[in-house]
């Protein structure tokens, strides 16, 4: 299944990436959603879909493909808030800007905060 994900996404991504790094890109992405996977009855299809948004943004990274909304990046080292109040700003009535944003810091937030649950004071 993987082998053929890898064919159609050489195939979407021809010109752009070589087809080494498009199956890289595709089983480094089904081995990380892998290992933390409660359920794979899915999983070959989240990769494939995963592996395309990770070409995505390497095509976009080299200007072969332009991006269809704005992406801003707010960040706060201080954490005051202002990334939260900027974020939150109506830039334009462009909400799916900050919708997008909400998503991948809610991802990165789930990526990076460790699993308490098994500990106990």
């Amino acid at each position: 299944m993987l082998h053929r994900a890898a064919e159609r996404l050489a195939q979407q991504f021809a010109g752009m990436v070589s087809e080494e790094t498009v199956e890289r890109v595709g089983f480094e992405s089904y081995a990380a959603l892998a290992r933390t996977a409660n359920v794979s009855t899915h999983l070959p299809t989240v990769a494939e879909k995963f592996a395309r948004d990770r070409l995505v943004a390497l095509a976009q990274s080299r200007g072969l493909i332009g991006k269809p909304v704005p992406e801003i990046l707010y960040v706060c080292v201080q954490n005051s808030g202002r990334s939260q109040m900027a974020a939150d700003l109506d830039l334009d009535g462009i909400r799916t800007v900050r919708d997008e944003i909400r998503q991948h810091v809610q991802q990165l937030l789930t990526e990076l905060t460790p699993d308490l649950t098994a500990h106990r004071s």
